[in-house]
């Protein structure tokens, strides 16, 4: 691999970094202490695939229903 190659293979692995780790916060925070940032970065992918499911629907039932997001 070119130097150029390497940077920017770099570049996209430090992206994909940023990227999981926003959403590990995002599960923790949809959690609300069920589960902490250590617990969440533990998990699968598929593991992750199905809280994010399940956050997903609470975020349109509470939609549907009106209640509030907090």
């Amino acid at each position: 691999m070119t130097m150029p190659e390497i940077l920017e293979f770099t570049d996209k692995l430090e992206a994909q970094a940023k990227a999981l780790t926003k959403e590990a916060f995002r599960v923790s925070w949809h959690m609300r202490g069920a589960i902490n940032l250590d617990q969440t970065y533990a998990l699968s992918s598929e593991q992750l695939d199905v809280l994010q499911d399940i956050i997903k629907e609470n975020f349109e039932f509470t939609k549907e229903t009106k209640m509030p997001f907090i």
